[in-house]
This record gives structure tokens, sequence and C-alpha cells, in this order.
């Protein structure tokens, strides 16, 4: 019987590296994660790394990039069978995306080490980072969205413009809050934020019907 030697596709091995890459820098920060260390947990020469990636720098932009794509297209599938089993509410998706954040403790850990450390990174790994962050923002602005809609479009407009950032960054300071006290819960903290929003529209709805 001939043997046969199992050849791994170059983009699951890139995948790999990616993975193992986002774990330790989730651990140890990127200034405390070397290529060495890279290769050294999955077993590999230095010169694999190099054949997919310039440089550490150029393996931890591929990180972001699929953590936040991963995160992302997550959110959309949710989206998509809420709206098919026709229960697509934004109090609904605001849940589901709060469970996939808390529960991806990598993904968390690993944004929170950039934020700590974007002093060292290059003004393209910068751009990449502001980049995924709009990203972020319009995801907030589409929910804020749909759920100011009974407000009209226009006012619709104007509070998402001016309570998408806001509830971006009160999210963001839960994720760090979670990493210094187990009790915080990202969950509850989302939930929170939509009944403020929740409250903010009956209000504008109530003072609507009254003029």
């Amino acid at each position: 019987m001939k043997r046969t030697n199992k050849v791994e596709k170059p983009s699951a091995s890139r995948d790999r590296l990616i993975d193992a890459a986002g774990i330790l820098m989730s651990q140890h920060g990127y200034l405390g994660t070397s290529i060495s260390m890279v290769c050294k947990e999955l077993k590999i020469p230095p010169t694999s790394i190099y054949w997919h990636f310039r440089s550490k720098e150029d393996l931890l932009v591929a990180v972001m990039e699929k953590g936040a794509e991963r995160f992302l297209r997550r959110i959309e599938k949710l989206e998509r069978q809420f709206k098919a089993e026709k229960k697509s509410n934004t109090k609904d998706v605001t849940k589901a995306a709060a469970k996939l954040l808390e529960d991806d403790h990598v993904f968390i850990r690993f944004w929170i080490h950039i934020v700590l450390e974007k002093r060292n990174f290059s003004k393209e790994s910068m751009k990449i980072i502001t980049d995924l962050r709009k990203k972020s923002l319009t995801w907030w602005e589409g929910l804020l969205m749909t759920f100011f809609s009974p407000l009209g479009e226009e006012r619709a407009k104007k509070m998402t413009h001016e309570y998408a950032a806001f509830c971006r960054h009160t999210i963001n300071g839960a994720v760090i809050a979670k990493e210094f006290d187990e009790d915080v819960s990202i969950i509850k903290t989302f939930m929170r934020v939509f009944t403020l929003m929740e409250a903010l529209r009956d209000q504008l709805m109530a003072e609507r019907i009254n003029i």
C-alpha cells in the first residue's frame, strides 16, 4: 500500500498562523509576542511565517481583519436568521451581538492589547485599525436607524448620529471592565444601553404626539 504525505493547503496554513498569533497576542500583547513564539506554538520554522507575512506587524493586521470579519459575519448571519424567522427586532439582534462578543474572549483580550499598544504601530496599521472601528460604528448606526425609525427618517438620522458612538464607547468600557471584574456582564450592559435608547425613543415619540 502506497504511503502519501498529506500536504497542508497554503490557505489552511495561513489561517493556523493567524489563529495562533491571535491567541498569543491576546495573552502577551503585540510587543510581548515574538515570531519565535508563534513558531514554537505551531512547531514550524520562521520561514513558514515569512512565506505568508512580510513582518510581525503584517501578521498583526491579518489577525485584526480576520477577528473583526468573523464577528461581523456572525452578526449578519443572526440578522438573516431572525429575518427569515420573522423575529427580526433590534432587541433580539442587540442581545445576540452581546452574547457573541462576551463569548469571544480571545478577540476581546486581543483588542484591549491593541488599544494599549497602538503607539507602536505604523500609519498603515493604524489606518486599518481605524477602518475596522468604523465598521463597528456603521453596525451601531444601522441598528439605531432601525430602532429610531418610528420618529421619522430625519429625526432617526439625527438621533443615530448623536448616540451611535456613545453606544459603542459604553460597550468598549464594559469589555475592558470585564478583564478586571468577572462579574461585569457585557450582555447586561448591552441590554441596559438598549433600555436607555428605548426610553429616549418613547419619550421623543410622546413629545411629538403632544405637540
